[in-house]
């Protein structure tokens, strides 16, 4: 998986996969998550806070609904997102 946006401090980034196994997320150390279709093998939207400074997400995490999808963002800094 790649993206412009993606990026990474180590060789190997934590990606989550979604409880209906068609996405991927990743967490950035550019302030985004970057969530992949697999089937296609293409990022299918970049999430990021707006503002200047925007600290790595450290973790992602999907909610265990399969009715409604939503995930977790957290930050280096302690910042929660969540995305519907």
């Amino acid at each position: 998986l790649a993206h412009a946006a993606l990026r990474v401090s180590a060789p190997a980034a934590r990606v989550s996969l979604s409880p209906c196994g068609s996405y991927a997320a990743a967490p950035s150390t550019t302030g985004d998550c970057v969530v992949f279709d697999v089937e296609a093998g293409v990022a299918s939207v970049v999430l990021g806070p707006p503002g200047l400074h925007t600290p790595a997400v450290a973790a992602v995490a999907w909610s265990a609904s399969r009715t409604r999808v939503q995930l977790a963002t957290v930050d280096k800094e302690g910042g929660l997102a969540l995305w519907d």
